[in-house]
């Protein structure tokens, strides 16, 4: 039961990464500058999903890839 929650906000986490990818990513398509409003929420978005797959798999230090592959969050951590 616990591990379906822990799935239920691994998904609303990755939902939150992409949003803040496809913001950047749009931002940057149109050559306007990032908020740091935006930036802040990329972060928090990432980190909020690290702290979901530490839960889920504690033992592990390297976040593993759920869902999207990593390197969106590359990405975005290298764009903010």
């Amino acid at each position: 039961m616990e591990r379906a929650t822990y799935k239920k906000d691994l998904e609303k986490a990755d939902k939150d990464v992409l949003e803040a990818y496809k913001t950047i990513a749009s931002l940057k398509m149109k050559k306007k500058p990032v908020t740091k409003k935006e930036k802040e929420a990329a972060t928090k978005a990432i980190e909020n999903r690290e702290k979901v797959l530490k839960k889920i798999n504690p033992r592990s230090s390297q976040p593993q890839s759920v869902g999207e592959p990593l390197s969106v969050n590359i990405a975005l951590k290298v764009e903010v």
